[in-house]
């Protein structure tokens, strides 16, 4: 690969054949060489040339990706080197067949040379532009061959030698006899070239120094640069455009032709550092650019300079190809100057640009002279920048381009059909509106002709639609429709539908003046509304109507009166019934102060289960106090004082129990129990104390109902209702009758205090004559703490409402003054087998002392603890810090026997501490404590399979000392 990989035909023939050219394998990768020959390389017409330029052919390999790492160091498949040999000789043997079938003596030669290493957009289209405008056919005497040096500004002189190598060779061996160089660095190369006598060069776009250079050469053209010229004027009418300031984004590339721009944008920008801040996005890859670009702003301005190459996340050199202009149009959220009008009408706003097709005309047309004459026909031919705008862009940012003070061109700017031929449309308009009067005339005529035949047809017709209409709608209407004169109170019409509202006629309504139909409360709004009069317009009231077969039945009514020349006492309404929206507002209503007091009883319970826990530990330092106080005086005459003191704590621990029910932390243990044995068991209790002027009934049915509950609980509920009646009994004699039966609910049903869902209920009714409860105590007899009595608690009632609630079931209550009250209440019936007592299983009394870990952040509770396992006989070690405490368990749990710890504290809870004791520490006993009743998790096993142990607040000597032998033994708690 260290020759031109190809060659033009030898023979002067009529093809004029396009060759895309490389350099040595030392200056191109092989990869991209491989792209070349197997994708590519074509030996082809003019004609089928262009044909495959249009086809995207050239842009193909244009954007192929092709990454210079190491120019040194190329690697290569053996199945790419297979491809690069077997395309290398279909092409070689291609273009050597075609070569000696024609002879070669007059063809001239021309080499296009391009700096660049890969053909950007520019590129392509100077050398499209170069071939279209040459005009060559297939009988041309005219070969173009295309040579991409890929020559970079700090190029090693090893390398440029090289490609000078392979130029002179190519020159030489070809007889090539114009050369033209694209772009500064191909133009600068031209002059170190040794090339034989009568080589003419071409120098598009080159720098000062090359145009100085070339001063004194007649076989040396130039064709000098419009860019630096439009970057001047294209700046300065951004300035002009866009006064506001802000900043100009300038995007290019980073080889060494697009480095040349961008340092005459930065010359120039010098005098516009007050205006304008300048940005440079200058070799930026693809993504990043795009990224950037998308993030600027409206008030931000763009300016797109040549942008062949970039510089990879690797540092290596890429070239860019035509994807830099696709991402410029999609990206750019701002106006988008530019120096080319590569993408004018495709996104960019305009400038003072260059045109590229104009760049090649220049060239072909160069090219023609000196091949008619053999001489160049002028030394220096300028290029030309034309300030061009894309009228859609301008529209878009909204510019004003009076502002520029020259001449300019608009594309894209919408004509209307007046501007482009106003005779048509003048001939045309007055030919369409004279056949439009013709028309209207014409219509008029007939219009009326037809009007006069059909007015008496069509108000017969009318009239008798709209009283058909009119009686459809009366008869089938829902709603009622009548009317009223408000001078004789009198209903003088009425639709039929009456009769399905009320169950009277029509006929019958209007016998009966309006009074007679309506309850005097809805007549007297009735009159307020026909007071009003004409004031009033229309309005909706609420009317309760009397219904034929007894009860009324609720109706809105709409009225207003009807404005007549010859009545002004005539109403006109519809009433519609609204029966049902009535019961669903009451239902509401309920279900909203039902919702309140669960509201309350909650807000309430979450207050007194706090207050419940604290004086839980009060109380349980007083009972271990008492319990070792009684120990200690044992036998004394105090004995009597302690007993006392033992009973008050016992009542304390039992209020401190309905104060959990209440607040729902202690749910206690249900089973299934007998409800006919245990009403007749509480009844016979309460008959040992029942006052005498009570008399207790009982009305029980034999049928068996099971309850699932606490029995204590149920009990508690039905010793209190009871209560109630014997104190609402007083002094007078009376009676108090329990009622047990089933009760079936098909649908869920809502009362005062609870909702039961469909299923079987066991229905208990106590119902006492006694002094009844006025309306006003009904809605508050069971908020927690309200009491008519002088020494009462107000806890009873509300209690038994949570222990019902929490039951699945429902209380209800009726009660009239001086007739006495009756509570219903409900519980769901159990299908389960009756539970069996189980019997006590009797512990093993320890017979040893135990190393017992007591934690709780309550000191007196520590100390009361700690008092008493001393007292048994045990050793005690307390920790009132949880994080302490287990320090000291991972220290000594090797000789601790039992850790004791409290539920609630900061920093870590006590099941926490009873999970990693469990966890880490299988053979240490830890028994919890806790006075939130049963919030706890029922039944829960640990790691290791061990079961958790509860000790509850407030517990006695006795209690705690069962509870450290149950959890030693690992036995569950009585």
């Amino acid at each position: 690969m260290g020759s031109p990989i190809a060659a033009h035909p030898k023979d002067t023939d009529s093809v004029f054949s396009v060759h895309l050219r490389f350099v040595s394998s030392a200056l191109v990768p092989r990869r991209f060489v491989v792209e070349a020959i197997c994708n590519e390389m074509r030996v082809v017409s003019a004609n089928a040339f262009q044909r495959n330029l249009r086809s995207g052919l050239y842009e193909k390999f244009a954007s192929s990706r092709c990454r210079m790492t190491n120019p040194s160091i190329y690697t290569i498949s053996s199945l790419q080197l297979v491809r690069i040999l077997t395309g290398f000789i279909l092409q070689f043997v291609l273009l050597n067949t075609s070569s000696l079938a024609q002879p070669h003596e007059n063809v001239s030669r021309i080499l296009v040379m391009h700096g660049v290493w890969e053909a950007g957009p520019w590129d392509l289209n100077i050398d499209r532009g170069i071939v279209e405008n040459l005009q060559l056919s297939e009988d041309s005497s005219v070969q173009v061959s295309f040579e991409y040096l890929g020559i970079d500004a700090e190029m090693s002189p090893q390398r440029l030698a090289e490609i000078r190598a392979h130029i002179e060779a190519m020159v030489r061996e070809q007889g090539i006899s114009i050369i033209v160089a694209v772009q500064p660095l191909a133009s600068a190369l031209f002059f170190d070239l040794d090339l034989p006598e009568g080589v003419a060069g071409l120098l598009l776009l080159p720098t000062r120094e090359v145009i100085e250079l070339a001063r004194g050469h007649p076989d040396v053209t130039i064709v000098e640069s419009a860019g630096s010229a439009a970057i001047s004027q294209t700046i300065e009418q951004i300035s002009l455009l866009r006064p506001e300031g802000g900043t100009v984004y300038v995007v290019g590339g980073n080889n060494g032709d697009d480095l040349l721009y961008v340092n005459y944008v930065r010359a120039v920008a010098e005098s516009y550092q007050g205006q304008f801040q300048f940005e440079y996005l200058i070799g930026v890859e693809p993504a990043e650019l795009e990224r950037r670009l998308r993030q600027l702003s409206p008030n931000d301005t763009v300016l797109s300079l040549p942008f062949s190459a970039y510089t990879d996340s690797e540092g290596n050199l890429t070239a860019v190809g035509s994807v830099y202009l696709d991402l410029m149009i999609d990206s750019v959220p701002s106006p988008l100057f530019g120096i080319y009008d590569r993408l004018l009408g495709q996104g960019l706003t305009g400038g003072a640009l260059s045109s590229t097709s104009g760049y090649a005309n220049t060239v072909a047309q160069l090219l023609r002279y000196r091949l008619q004459n053999g001489e160049w026909g002028t030394f220096l031919t300028p290029g030309e920048a034309f300030t061009l705008y894309d009228w859609r862009e301008v529209q878009r940012w909204n510019l004003d381009l009076d502002r520029l003070g020259v001449d300019y061109e608009l594309i894209n700017q919408p004509e209307s059909l007046w501007q482009s031929n106003p005779v048509f449309v003048l001939v045309f308009g007055n030919i369409v509106l004279i056949l439009l009067l013709v028309v209207l005339f014409m219509g008029v005529q007939l219009r009326r002709s037809n009007a006069a035949q059909t007015a008496i047809a069509n108000s017969e017709r009318l009239a008798r639609e709209n009283e058909e209409r009119y009686k459809l709608l009366a008869t089938n209407t829902v709603d009622v429709i009548w009317t009223w004169n408000s001078k004789t109170e009198e209903v003088t019409y009425c639709s039929p539908s009456i009769e399905k509202l009320t169950g009277y006629t029509a006929e019958e309504f209007l016998s009966q003046p309006l009074n007679k139909w309506v309850t005097p409360e809805s007549f007297q709004r009735c009159i307020a509304l026909y007071n009003k009069g004409l004031s009033s317009r229309e309005q909706l009231i609420e009317v309760e109507h009397y219904k034929k077969g007894g009860g009324t039945v609720w109706c809105e009514m709409s009225a207003h009166p009807v404005i007549q020349s010859n009545d002004r006492d005539t109403w006109v309404g519809v009433t519609r019934d609204i029966t049902q929206r009535k019961q669903e507002e009451m239902h509401r209503n309920k279900l909203e102060a039902s919702v309140r007091q669960n509201q309350k009883f909650e807000s309430l319970g979450t207050l007194a289960g706090g207050i419940a826990h604290d004086f839980n530990n009060v109380l349980g330092v007083m009972m271990g106090l008492i319990d070792l106080l009684a120990e200690e005086v044992k036998g004394k005459s105090s004995d009597l004082l302690i007993d006392k003191l033992d009973n008050s704590a016992q009542k304390a621990k039992r209020l401190v129990q309905r104060i959990l029910t209440f607040a729902r932390q202690k749910e206690g243990s249900k089973e299934v129990l007998d409800f006919n044995e245990l009403l007749k068991e509480t009844i016979e209790l309460l008959e040992s104390g029942l006052p005498p002027n009570a008399i207790l009934q009982s009305d029980i049915t034999p049928e068996l109902i099971k309850v699932s509950g606490d029995r204590t609980q149920i009990e508690q509920i039905i010793m209190n209702v009871a209560t109630n009646a014997i104190e609402a009994l007083g002094s007078a004699n009376g009676t108090i009758k329990f009622s047990l039966c089933l009760q079936t609910y098909e649908q869920t049903t809502d009362l005062p205090h609870g909702s039961l869902q469909p299923g079987k209920y066991a229905r208990l009714s106590v119902e006492d004559n006694g002094v009844g409860i006025d309306a006003n105590t009904i809605d508050r007899i069971f908020d927690p703490f309200f009491t008519s009595k002088e020494m009462g608690s107000g806890m009873g009632l509300a209690i038994v409402r949570n222990i019902i609630v929490q039951h699945g079931g429902a209380i209800d209550l009726h009660s009239e003054p001086g007739r006495g009250t009756c509570f219903e209440i409900f519980l769901p019936v159990s299908t389960a087998e009756l539970d069996k007592p189980s019997d006590d299983q009797s512990l093993q009394p320890l017979d040893r002392s135990l190393s017992i870990l007591i934690i709780d952040d309550q000191s007196e509770v520590l100390e009361t603890a700690s008092l008493m396992l001393e007292k048994m006989g045990h050793e005690c070690l307390l920790a009132s810090d949880p994080i302490i405490a287990m320090e000291r368990i991972a220290a000594n749990h090797d000789t601790l026997d039992l850790v004791i710890t409290d539920y609630s504290m900061p920093k870590m809870n006590g099941l926490e501490i009873v999970e990693r004791c469990a966890s880490d520490y299988p053979e240490l006993r830890v028994l919890l404590s806790t006075g939130y009743g049963d919030a706890l998790p029922q039944n829960t096993v640990l790691a290791n399979n061990r079961k958790l142990i509860v000790l509850h607040k407030p517990y006695s000597y006795k209690d705690l000392q069962q509870m450290v032998e149950i959890t030693v033994f690992e036995a569950d708690p009585a």
